[in-house]
């Protein structure tokens, strides 16, 4: 001491007295190291130290030199009086130490405090400065390669101690709690926060079954344990929870519908991720899943719309609700493939089962305009169509095939109406007539679809008709369909080879 005082490093108080049993303060301690480095100041400045402060020149070199940093307000509290954990970090920063995080989280045997966790602030300066090691120096700091192995020399299992309850592994080392429910062994415990103290033992043949709050803490009791909880979503009792981490806490239960959690989409009540990409039936509505596995909003795929809500409308509110009465439960159905449900639509239109279409026919007309009406956007023309027969019961070629294309594109069918014409072979000779039918895709192909001129034939509309008819499987390399040819705009066979029809 006499010869830090002879350099005037320690130099006491003007009353001539040291002080010895005193608490040193912040302004005191860089003071003392900024005498003993020699670090001149710099231009920081804080908040609360002014310029004609004793200590502003020592504050100022000692946090050019990046000892100190001072608080969040701005300030530095000269006066208040530093901590022990204060000094070892300042202390670290004079001598150049810096903590091998890596190593100090991963090693064992490393020596850990009772009351300072990894959430503590100066946890790897204090450890730094606390355990023997050897090290090399690199660009990113300390590397050590070598420490001191030291236990707490507790016996294994619970330890009550005055700042609390605490368990120690088979290694002498603190076992981390969680907040919340925690199992060590085969007993449950109860930490208020994340650390390592154990607020109270907890008895789980003491709760009621099911689900139980502890401290503000929602667990689920299973006999006589507790169920554990892993990461994400689980499911219970036909209900999703979702625990943002592993433990014996669980999370919130999911509301009702589709939820998007950690870029994966889940049903309530099942346990239901979804492939990226994908279109998805759920509760009554079609979806469309992002590669990223997030759901399609205000977004096309292919002919197919999906909403702000996620989910497939035509655009026509009307419409919707026709092609939801049309599809009822089987919409849903699991048992059936989209094939499967896009057949029963054909049957139920063409009215060739129990479910036979309600709408009486009425003499076809010419379409708006010829072409093949493959873009994206608003159909209106179809629509009102549609419409029209929904409130007549009848209805023209392009109600009927809008109808169907309606019905096909709700089960996730790319479908569009071709306007054209029809050539039938009648016992009369050849007719041609103005004419709209449906062409869908499936397993790579575009297929005609002709409910109406189905319909026609088996409920005995137009005599003329020659065969029974079934277009529902009918490929556009067909040039003559049960003797039916259709010819597009410009009056060229479908089924020619050179023409071109939209892909995917």
């Amino acid at each position: 001491m006499s010869t830090l005082a002879s350099y005037q490093i320690l130099r006491g108080y003007e009353d001539g007295s040291f002080r010895p049993n005193g608490a040193i303060t912040r302004a005191e301690f860089v003071t003392v190291l900024v005498r003993l480095t020699g670090a001149e100041a710099g231009d920081a400045a804080f908040s609360d130290v002014s310029g004609d402060y004793w200590a502003a020149d020592s504050i100022s070199a000692a946090s050019a030199q990046g000892w100190v940093e001072g608080y969040g307000d701005g300030s530095f509290r000269p006066g208040s009086y530093i901590t022990r954990a204060e000094a070892v970090t300042i202390v670290n920063r004079v001598l150049g130490r810096t903590p091998d995080e890596h190593t100090i989280a991963l090693g064992e045997g490393i020596l850990q405090y009772l009351d300072v966790t990894e959430r503590h602030w100066a946890y790897w300066n204090i450890l730094e400065a606390s355990i023997g090691h050897t090290y090399t120096t690199g660009e990113d700091g300390e590397s050590w390669t070598d420490y001191t192995v030291e236990s707490l020399g507790l016996p294994g299992g619970v330890n009550e101690l005055k700042s609390g309850t605490v368990y120690i592994d088979e290694n002498g080392q603190l076992t981390l709690l969680q907040a919340g429910v925690n199992r060590v062994g085969d007993t449950y415990y109860y930490a208020a926060e994340a650390g390592y103290l154990i607020d109270r033992i907890i008895e789980p043949s003491a709760l009621g079954q099911g689900f139980q709050t502890i401290e503000g803490v929602t667990v689920y009791v299973d006999g006589d344990s507790l169920l554990y909880w892993e990461a994400g979503v689980t499911s219970l009792d036909g209900t999703l929870y979702y625990t943002p981490a592993a433990g014996y806490a669980c999370g919130d239960a999911m509301a009702d519908g589709i939820t998007e959690l950690d870029g994966a989409l889940y049903l309530s009540g099942d346990e239901a991720v979804h492939v990226s990409g994908s279109l998805w039936e759920y509760d009554g509505a079609l979806y469309s899943v992002n590669s990223d596995d997030t759901l399609l909003q205000n977004g096309w795929v292919g002919l197919l719309y999906f909403g702000a809500d996620g989910k497939y409308t035509s655009g026509n509110a009307s419409v919707d609700a026709y092609v939801d009465g049309v599809l009822g439960d089987i919409a849903g159905d699991g048992s059936m493939s989209q094939l499967d449900k896009l057949y029963w639509v054909y049957e139920y239109l063409r009215g060739d089962t129990d479910r036979a279409g309600a709408f009486s026919a009425s003499s076809p007309k010419a379409g708006e305009t010829a072409g093949i009406y493959d873009q994206q956007g608003s159909l209106t023309w179809l629509e009102q169509d549609v419409i029209g027969m929904i409130g007549s019961g009848g209805g023209n070629s392009s109600a009927w095939a809008g109808a169907y294309i309606y019905l096909a594109r709700r089960l996730g069918f790319q479908a569009y109406p071709v306007v054209g014409t029809l050539t039938q072979q009648t016992n009369g000779g050849t007719a041609e007539t103005a004419y709209c039918w449906a062409m869908i895709q499936w397993d790579g192909q575009w297929h005609i679809s002709d409910v109406f001129n189905e319909y026609c034939y088996l409920n005995q509309k137009y005599k003329s008709y020659p065969v029974v008819l079934d277009l529902f499987d009918q490929t556009v390399i067909q040039t003559d369909l049960a003797g039916y040819t259709y010819t597009n705009s410009a009056n060229t066979s479908v089924g020619d080879i050179g023409y071109s029809f939209p892909a995917g």
